[in-house]
């Protein structure tokens, strides 16, 4: 018997597209798991960089016990990679030197996560065994090469991030499948304002999630990507990157919310989303 890996990508928001057609979506998933017999892998924990390329972090449970004892791992792939594929080389962070034989808690620290200062360090916290039944924790981390090509990520250049709330407006439908959105910006001018939307009337909406960033002069933004007869609720975040990163810690008082007019691609409301690194070293390309 042999345990494994299931992964998801799942898209909160973004441009309908075939595979995509509706939001919240699963972007794609896979499985990483080794031949029967073979190692298992189990508690993965997963995160993705500004640059969408994913690390996901797992312990694992050797084939030998004494020789591959409980110990932690983790692979990736880059942006560009077939979807569902891991193609990141399998990296050991630690190998146990011990196996547990009791019954006990496991994973109640294991993390992988991105380092909100640059947007493209992975941090990744997993136990391991150092003597039997006694574990220890590891901290680690891992990046992608520095660029803006398929499996690099570019570091956020900024160095703070904005104090001011920018105050919002109105909400209003200029046309079919079209919601304008406005707001009064902050002083001085950010790089970028976040725009972010949820669905429902302000008060008892769902889910904010990332929809668009604009730039730092900008007082309104039209979303193009609503679906008729479905009520949203925007709010807006002041950030200090252009590209809508390094953003301030509150977004703006309140809501504004309007009902799309139009037409509606999807048969029923989308559902609430559900809730969606070993020595430090670079990542070969």
């Amino acid at each position: 018997m042999v345990a494994g890996v299931r992964w998801h990508d799942i898209r909160l928001s973004g441009t309908p597209n075939a595979t995509c057609p509706t939001y919240p979506c699963v972007y794609q998933e896979g499985t990483i798991a080794d031949v029967a017999n073979g190692r298992s892998r189990w508690l993965p924990s997963i995160a993705m960089d500004s640059a969408e390329n994913i690390l996901v972090g797992y312990s694992t449970t050797g084939k030998t016990n004494g020789v591959e004892n409980h110990s932690s791992r983790y692979t990736g792939r880059a942006k560009g990679d077939p979807p569902g594929s891991m193609t990141v080389p399998e990296t050991t962070i630690v190998t146990g030197t011990a196996n547990s034989t009791v019954s006990a808690f496991w994973g109640d620290y294991a993390s992988m996560s991105i380092d909100p200062a640059d947007d493209c360090t992975f941090w990744y916290v997993s136990q391991y065994f150092t003597t039997q039944n006694s574990w220890s924790t590891r901290i680690a981390s891992a990046a992608f090469p520095a660029g803006s090509g398929a499996g690099q990520c570019q570091p956020s250049t900024c160095t703070a991030r904005p104090s001011g709330i920018p105050t919002i407006g109105t909400a209003t439908v200029p046309g079919n499948n079209q919601i304008t959105v406005t707001w009064t910006g902050i002083t001085p001018t950010p790089g970028a304002y976040a725009i972010e939307r949820a669905e429902g009337v302000c008060g008892s909406e769902g889910l904010y999630r990332p929809l668009a960033a604009t730039a730092g002069t900008s007082t309104s933004f039209t979303d193009t990507t609503v679906m008729g007869g479905i009520r949203y609720a925007y709010k807006v975040r002041a950030a200090a990157d252009a590209s809508g990163r390094c953003q301030a810690q509150f977004a703006s008082l309140g809501c504004v919310s309007a009902t799309a007019t139009g037409q509606c691609t999807s048969s029923r409301r989308s559902p609430e989303p559900r809730a969606r690194p070993a020595a430090r070293g670079r990542i070969a390309a």
